[in-house]
């Protein structure tokens, strides 16, 4: 608890001091309120996910679609125990993939960032046992119309479906250490 009020104080404090800097005569100039008057970036997090679910192929590609020309695809990455990386939004796989359904003895338990976890990883799993399960929506008011439909894309795929379709970029994030 004594961590997370620190962190908030320092937020805090890098905010106040972002706001407080000077800001160059091109960006008074400009309609954008960016620190250098550029237009902000749009950064899809996991596609568009709020109707198909995180990281499928079908919400990279709506993003694609529906977003501005130099919308960046974000990816959260899990790697798998056979070195593959995969985007999903949670390093707990039931939270995002029916892995539960699929193998439904084989949680276990890991300490991550120092916090005892119970649940599916993707440490436990190989790339073509993921390619059994499909992917859910991993928050409940969302549409389930699509869940249990679609694989769960590798880096690579997404990379690969990026260049075809001409993308600015991928943002790829690595947030757990187990």
């Amino acid at each position: 608890m004594k961590s997370l009020a620190i962190v908030n104080v320092l937020v805090v404090l890098l905010l106040v001091l972002v706001v407080q800097l000077p800001t160059s005569s091109s960006a008074h100039n400009s309609k954008w309120r960016t620190l250098d008057g550029s237009a902000p970036l749009v950064i899809a997090r996991g596609g568009l996910s709020g109707m198909f679910p995180y990281a499928s192929e079908e919400a990279y590609q709506l993003a694609l679609n529906l977003s501005v020309t130099d919308v960046i695809m974000w990816c959260d990455i899990q790697l798998t125990k056979d070195d593959y990386g995969l985007c999903l939004p949670n390093l707990v796989l039931n939270k995002g993939l029916n892995v539960d359904v699929v193998y439904p003895n084989r949680a276990n338990v890991y300490f991550v960032n120092g916090v005892r976890t119970e649940g599916y990883f993707p440490i436990d799993f190989s790339l073509e046992e993921l390619l059994h399960a499909n992917l859910t929506q991993e928050i409940y008011s969302r549409p389930h119309y699509y869940n249990d439909v679609y694989n769960v894309e590798t880096v690579e795929n997404v990379f690969k479906l990026l260049i075809d379709q001409k993308a600015v970029g991928l943002w790829l994030n690595i947030q757990n250490i187990i």
